[in-house]
């Protein structure tokens, strides 16, 4: 999945410098801690994430400028942390660019030139990271309508607890053996990666309904949810009769040149 820093979510947030530093600080912690899940372990931004006002009068770039003159250890800490994560990560590209092309939201607010322009031509759904805040970006996921790429679900998180709550996180069940055997007259399917190699796997795997399939070193395994966001796994061989098998591998086809892809939710 592609993620999005919500440049919309930070404008107005804060009453004063402090509390700005903690907002943008908080969102870069999130947006870092996100990355292993994301298209190419990045988080994108738009190139008007530092001119929006987030108190007062003042920008994003110039609180950060700011806090450099203060001279407090606080600030210096997450003034790094912001400016690695708002200042080095790659910009979205604004795909609704002609007069006609609309981009909305369920309020009908246009959304041209924001992070969600760029999110409604992602391969499945795209995340957001919002101030935690910010009242119009509270909710799990945003509705988007765009005359170019239809409607689209956007993921949304604020918080830790929601970033958790998507995660798909490996855990192995000692049923599934490095060799294939047989038990109660049934075939026990193969899971031979580490469990450090099926986390990558299953962070780089491609939801289709209930299930979760990934290509790892050429071989596919399929993931299903035992709890919550605990996944068990197994070596699989794709089956042409089978529409998930195809829809996934159609959706690698699309993304295997531009890995990681990280979660994708089809």
């Amino acid at each position: 999945m592609k993620i999005f820093i919500n440049e919309l979510s930070i404008v107005g947030q804060a009453t004063n410098q402090d509390g700005a530093m903690n907002i943008l600080s908080n969102l870069a912690a999130l947006a870092a801690r996100a990355r292993n899940i994301g298209f190419e372990n990045k988080a994108y931004r738009t190139r008007t994430l530092g001119h929006k006002l987030i108190t007062g009068n003042l920008s994003v770039k110039e609180v950060l400028v700011a806090s450099s003159t203060r001279g407090l250890t606080i600030d210096e800490r997450q003034r790094k942390l912001a400016i690695e994560v708002f200042l080095k990560q790659p910009y979205t590209k604004n795909c609704h660019v002609q007069s006609h092309d609309t981009i909305n939201d369920c309020v009908d607010t246009c959304l041209k030139g924001s992070c969600f322009d760029d999110a409604a031509s992602s391969v499945g759904a795209p995340l957001t990271i919002s101030a935690q805040a910010c009242q119009s970006y509270q909710h799990p996921y945003t509705t988007i309508f765009s005359s170019l790429y239809g409607e689209k679900t956007v993921l949304n998180i604020v918080d830790e607890s929601g970033l958790n709550s998507i995660l798909w996180v490996f855990e192995h069940n000692p049923k599934h053996k490095v060799k294939e055997y047989r038990a109660a007259g049934e075939r026990v399917s193969v899971m031979d990666l580490s469990p450090a190699d099926a986390q990558l796997a299953l962070s780089n795997g491609i939801k289709v309904n209930t299930r979760v399939y990934s290509n790892f070193n050429g071989s596919w395994y399929q993931f299903h949810c035992h709890q919550d966001n605990i996944y068990h796994g197994f070596k699989i061989e794709l089956e042409h009769n089978n529409p998930d098998h195809m829809k996934a591998l159609d959706i690698y086809r699309s993304l295997s040149a531009l890995a990681p892809y990280g979660q994708i939710f089809a």
